[in-house]
């Protein structure tokens, strides 16, 4: 216990701050641009999203997959893991580069913005080295290095972005150009990192064609289920694009980006949690240790929820004059990040049995409900119903995941995550659209009583069963 506490504090530090320089950057943000502006930047975040996963090619999750079979040959995976997403992305920056006045008008709304376009072709090949250096860090439990690397990108993106802002123009352009000067920094600083482990292994690393096929195995079933994931996390981006205009597209972008602060959150537990639960697969743990940690979260990750509505015009000050819609918003957002952590303690059973061609029927289902909603929602509530459809679709992606895992696992108990599930969506429905008085406060400090009477009581059995000896017989949670 004290060991994963020790990892717990390492691990959170990055998470922690890397949130609060990422909320800093927002206002920084919204203050000095146009919501028209802010609108056009997203749509080159979300243009880096989508081409990450067509390079990666499943295989960084392979990587996580493969690195406890060969921790005496790192090297070997890592160089057999980034050869061919380190390739994809030297072609795809010179298609971008080729297609460049397209992909600007496509991205922007115009044919004339070339440099940014060139930017997301150049970051491309620093983005991958340091994510595969990221994975390398964290598969080895490197909390303190991790934390270090994931700060130094937030802190140069913010550090960039003004010093563009007062030097060159206040406008969308020194946005990207801060995102791609800060990628391309990291990269070199955590390829020099990577380069160093790779010599230090004395085991010699040639390419595998076995290893590789096994990764693209592995991979390749995930990456239509990463695409309609991200098309959960976009489509909602490009819809609005298509059918209102930049400024709210720029609401709903700022509103994301305040979700995006729970979101670090949601990749701090997962870059810690993942780890621990294959090591505890291979060493065949209880169930009763999964069912805990489920429970734990899925509590933890509601009053999370509660206390950021109840704090959301907190939200609308920090945002400026121009940004406080967004508050209204923001709340079916929250459901991204709260949905998907809660989803990673209940679908490890697709990934223990290695049937992640699973994915793609979640994706599928939860990706197509995401499209249907915002179709629908869009034209009706603008950016509110896009962030109902994005919420949404996530209830849904946590069933289909928690569902499927459960047959391919084991049957753990359902009745807890479906009355939070209810709980969380009806909050997010009365602080969308009860906008005027208390009564959306009232809702949700009733819902925060009635958690702590539910949940005081088992703190001390769920501290128990995390902390009892392993041989003891599985027994089921109250």
């Amino acid at each position: 216990m004290k060991t994963m506490l020790k990892k717990l504090s390492a691990f959170s530090i990055g998470p922690i701050v890397a949130a609060f320089i990422g909320f800093i950057n927002v206002p920084v943000i919204t203050h000095v641009i146009s919501t028209e502006e802010y609108g056009r930047s997203s749509m080159f975040v979300v243009a880096q999203s989508m081409i990450a996963l067509v390079l990666y090619l499943g295989l960084d999750q392979a990587f996580v997959r493969e690195f406890n079979g060969y921790r005496r040959e790192k090297s070997k995976l890592i160089k057999n893991a980034m050869l061919i997403p380190a390739a994809l992305s030297v072609l795809a920056a010179c298609v971008i580069l080729l297609f460049a006045p397209w992909i600007s008008w496509l991205l922007f709304g115009s044919r004339t913005e070339i440099f940014p376009t060139a930017g997301l072709a150049i970051m491309l090949p620093f983005m991958v080295v340091y994510n595969f250096s990221l994975l390398n860090i964290r598969m080895q439990e490197r909390g303190l290095l991790y934390s270090f690397f994931m700060i130094a990108l937030k802190a140069a993106t913010l550090l960039i972005t003004l010093l563009l802002f007062f030097g060159l123009e206040k406008s969308f352009r020194s946005v990207v150009y801060a995102i791609a000067i800060a990628e391309i920094l990291n990269g070199i600083a955590a390829g020099l990192f990577l380069v160093r482990e790779i010599r230090a292994d004395s085991v010699p690393a040639p390419v595998d064609t076995a290893l590789i096929g096994r990764m693209l195995r592995f991979g390749i079933p995930l990456i239509p289920a990463a695409l309609l994931v991200w098309a959960m996390t976009s489509m909602d981006k490009i819809m609005l694009r298509a059918m209102m205009t930049y400024g709210e597209l720029g609401l709903y972008e700022a509103a994301f980006k305040i979700v995006n602060a729970l979101g670090i959150v949601q990749t701090w537990f997962t870059l810690l949690w993942t780890p621990i639960a294959y090591r505890w697969h291979e060493e065949k743990r209880p169930t009763a240790k999964y069912s805990c940690v489920m429970k734990l979260v899925t509590v933890m990750m509601t009053v999370l929820c509660l206390l950021i509505l109840c704090l959301k015009d907190l939200v609308a000050w920090v945002l400026g004059g121009n940004f406080a819609a967004s508050i209204f918003i923001f709340p079916f957002l929250l459901l991204h990040p709260i949905m998907y952590t809660m989803s990673e303690t209940t679908a490890l059973g697709i990934n223990f049995s290695r049937r992640t061609s699973f994915n793609i029927l979640v994706s599928v289902v939860s990706g197509g409900a995401n499209i249907l909603l915002n179709y629908l929602l869009i034209p009706l509530w603008g950016g509110r119903g896009a962030a109902i459809a994005t919420g949404l679709s996530y209830v849904v992606f946590f069933w289909m995941r928690s569902l499927i895992s459960r047959g391919l696992w084991y049957r753990f108990p359902l009745t807890e995550p479906a009355f939070y599930s209810v709980l969380i969506v009806g909050n997010c429905l009365a602080h969308t659209f009860l906008t005027e008085g208390l009564a959306a406060y009232i809702i949700s400090a009733f819902s925060l009583v009635l958690i702590l009477i539910l949940n005081v009581p088992k703190l001390k059995r769920y501290k128990d069963i995390l902390t009892a000896d392993d041989a003891v017989k599985e027994e089921a949670l109250p």
